[in-house]
Parts: C-alpha cells; structure tokens; sequence
C-alpha cells in the first residue's frame, strides 16, 4: 500500500503525516506518530483523524507519509526582541510552532522547551508557525546585547508622581483648614 497525492488532497490541512494500520484506515497525523502493535500511535496527544481506507494493507508498517510540500522550519526566523516581556533573555519555538519567551535557559525536551527553574515565561504570539516544525530543537535564541527591551512609559511616572503631589496638597489644606474651624469654634464659644 502507499499513500499517494490524492490521500494527501483528502487529508486536512493541519496533516504533517498519513500513515495506514493493518485494519486498512487511512490516519492524518498533526505530529509523527510512532508504530504501534497494529496501529500506528500519536504520542504527543496531538491531533489526529482518520481520513480514508484501502484495502491493500501489504506493507501498513511502512505506509507513514510526510506531507511531500516543504516543512516550514526554525531556520531564519528572528524573535522581535522590542516586543519581549523586559525579563526576558531566551527565545524558543516548540515543534508545535508556537514560540516563548523565557526568563531562564529551557532545555529542549521531547517536543517542546522546558524551563529548569521556576521562572517566568510568557507566550510569543507574534510567532505561529505551521505544526510539524522541522528545526525546532535549534530555534534556542538568547537575547542579543543590543536587543532594545521595552520602553518605560516615562509620561505615567510622572502623573503618578503629580497624583502622589497633588494627594499630599489635599491633605495639608484638609489639615490646615481643620486647624482653622476649630479655631473658628473656639473663638465662636469664647465669645
């Protein structure tokens, strides 16, 4: 049996692989499934669907298919380091595609990055590639020295400081005009 183009134009978009288990059903794959006992098994619990059947089962170990079309890949792509969280120092893509960006150095793990430590990490959403990434073991990137990091907004600064200004000004004429109606009152009873 081989999956051909016209199983590839039935599957999904989202299908990075096609493989076929010895009952005949057709499966479209979004991660490399591994081969099972009969069957072949999406360990990633990404998704999966079934998408045709044949009856020629001759060879159903080997029928796991790439999509033929190019994989997009981690090579090339650069993280906009102004759009980085300011603690930020380390840029990775999972192979799912989606990016991250971590306070700490992740380790690559068996389909996605890590983090060792207990710190931060925050979703990249500028950064949504196609599932099935190629490369994506590679994709670690540390912040460049020169990375511009996020500019603080001097302009609420200084209103908060106005506020904090302002704030103290109520309170000493609040004060001073207590000060002054009970003078009034006691003037007011003297008299």
């Amino acid at each position: 049996m081989a999956i051909t183009q016209q199983h590839w134009d039935e599957a999904p978009v989202w299908a990075n692989y096609l493989a076929q288990d010895a009952n005949g059903k057709i499966w479209a794959y979004e991660m490399e499934p591994r081969l099972g006992f009969r069957y072949w098994v999406s360990l990633d619990q990404t998704r999966a669907t079934l998408c045709g059947t044949d009856t020629d089962t001759d060879g159903w170990e080997q029928s796991l298919t790439k999509r033929p079309d190019s994989q997009p890949t981690a090579q090339g792509y650069v993280p906009d380091w102004s759009t980085a969280p300011e603690k930020a120092e380390f840029h990775a893509i999972d192979k799912d595609g989606r990016g991250w960006w971590y306070q700490g150095e992740p380790l690559a793990l068996r389909a996605c990055w890590r983090w060792p430590d207990a710190t931060e990490i925050w979703r990249n959403m500028d950064c949504n590639m196609q599932y099935g990434l190629d490369g994506w073991e590679r994709s670690l990137t540390k912040r460049p020295a020169q990375a511009p990091r996020p500019a603080r907004d001097n302009r609420k600064d200084k209103e908060l400081i106005d506020l904090r200004v302002e704030n103290v000004a109520l309170k000493a004429q609040n004060s001073a005009l207590r000060d002054e109606i009970a003078r009034l009152l006691r003037e007011k009873e003297g008299s």
